[in-house]
């Protein structure tokens, strides 16, 4: 007379981390075999019977007990999942993307009006199926699609493309479509992710630049305002505080420095040392700076996606020992009762004979 029992606890565990598009499922059956005979019992048994991790646009587990937004059938809510998050489906959505662009950028051409309607046919579909992806996104998300940044991104853009659809002078914002492909390629949300999380400390640097960059042009607008004046320079590139700020951009950019400094030279001969120590400054100091922040930024991006990866399956498995421990004493508790029964029925046996 033994007995197979299967105890699921929470059936599925399931997490899913949004900022990063990893999906995390996992199945944990806890398996108890309880046996009549003389009171044997099996410890119970940990089936680890699905565990996927997947990047990006993977196909998505839903939770039996999932929220459905416009009280949708669980069918049609499941189906509208795993079509968003469908890897296929993300990478047509890209190439259609880009397929866009590219015949945005061939448009500008004058082809005459029978390309141009074919070419505004084109559009206006590829638009109705970026509406239509959004609608599915919609369907699965409900009201909470605004909580994530991209999808809101998505929505944005698509829907001022549909209101200046009929506007030619704003027709141009059609190009704008074509920043969606960071919300489709992982490395490159990561990169945008990234620079948004160091605009704190890229104000910082930009307050240092912005001051290396003031000192410098009152510094030359003082030393070189004359150069023209008499004669020593082609161009006039220091007369005024606005004539300094651009000539020191280029310089920063190191575009034609080297020819203004030479015509400079002619008259000042002192004056590669400060236009060289402007130009390593806020060239090579504060530029390569503001990369090592960038890098940093990535960087942590990165650990952060990893240990937070790491929390989930650490807690998963918690919640799996976590049962199994419970169950097992429930084994324990009744196994003590058979025991306690048998030994009651020993006794009973002894005092009859």
């Amino acid at each position: 007379m033994g007995t197979d029992v299967e105890n699921r606890g929470d059936a599925q565990a399931q997490s899913k981390i949004n900022n990063g598009q990893y999906t995390i499922s996992s199945d944990y059956v806890l398996t108890r075999d309880d046996s009549d005979d003389m009171g044997t019992t099996n410890s119970p048994m940990i089936n680890h019977q699905e565990s996927t991790v997947s990047c990006g646009s993977s196909a998505v587990v839903l939770p039996p007990n999932a929220d459905r937004p416009f009280l949708l059938p669980p069918r049609l809510h499941e189906q509208c999942g795993r079509v968003v998050h469908s890897e296929v489906f993300q990478q047509i959505m890209l190439v259609l993307i880009v397929g866009n662009s590219l015949l945005t950028a061939i448009g500008t051409f004058d082809f005459g009006p029978q390309v141009d309607h074919a070419f505004s046919v084109i559009d206006t579909t590829l638009l109705s199926i970026f509406t239509a992806e959004l609608g599915l996104h919609m369907v699965y998300f409900g009201p909470a699609l605004f909580s994530d940044g991209w999808l809101t991104f998505d929505f944005i853009v698509v829907t001022l493309s549909w209101a200046f659809q009929a506007m030619s002078v704003l027709r141009a914002f059609r190009i704008v479509r074509a920043v969606r492909v960071i919300s489709k390629m992982k490395d490159l949300r990561d990169l945008v992710t990234a620079l948004l999380r160091v605009v704190p400390r890229m104000g910082a640097i930009a307050s240092l630049l912005l001051l290396v960059y003031f000192v410098f042009t009152i510094f030359f607008t003082e030393l070189f305002k004359d150069a023209y004046a008499n004669g020593f320079t082609s161009e006039d590139h220091f007369s005024t505080l606005g004539l300094t700020a651009f000539t020191l951009l280029q310089f920063m950019f190191l575009d034609d420095w080297s020819t203004v400094t030479k015509e400079l030279m002619a008259e000042y001969t002192f004056s590669w040392v400060p236009i060289l120590f402007f130009i390593i400054t806020c060239t090579f100091i504060v530029m390569n700076l503001i990369i090592a922040v960038i890098c940093d930024a990535v960087a942590a991006l990165q650990t952060d996606e990893m240990n937070s990866n790491l929390d989930i399956m650490q807690e998963e498995t918690k919640r799996a020992i976590l049962r199994a421990e419970v169950n097992h004493k429930e084994d324990m508790q009744r196994l003590e009762n058979k025991i306690d029964q048998l030994t009651k029925l020993l006794q009973e046996t002894k005092k009859g004979v």
